[in-house]
């Protein structure tokens, strides 16, 4: 049975414009507090947690933002390709 087989009986669910660019946004801005925290952590400034914490809390911190990042960013390219789908499918008709 292939793809063109079945009936979609459902329509795809879409996320909305603005909680994409949430998304998008709070990845950047882990990623920015991951930079910040791997600064604190290089430049060693007193009266913080003990260094040997912060590098691997900045790399977490870090790769979390990126995940974020990752999802937003795919997120808002299947948006853009549907709708451009949608258009070619309305000049075709």
């Amino acid at each position: 049975m292939t793809g063109k087989d079945v009936e979609q009986t459902a329509e795809p669910e879409s996320v909305p414009a603005w909680r994409a660019k949430l998304a998008a946004w709070g990845a950047v801005a882990l990623v920015v507090l991951g930079a910040l925290v791997g600064m604190w952590a290089y430049f060693r400034w007193e009266d913080t947690v003990p260094v040997p914490l912060l590098g691997p809390l900045a790399a977490k911190i870090v790769a979390v933002g990126l995940v974020f990042m990752g999802g937003a960013l795919t997120g808002l390219i299947g948006t853009r390709t549907t709708a451009t789908e949608d258009a070619n499918d309305a000049d075709d008709s």
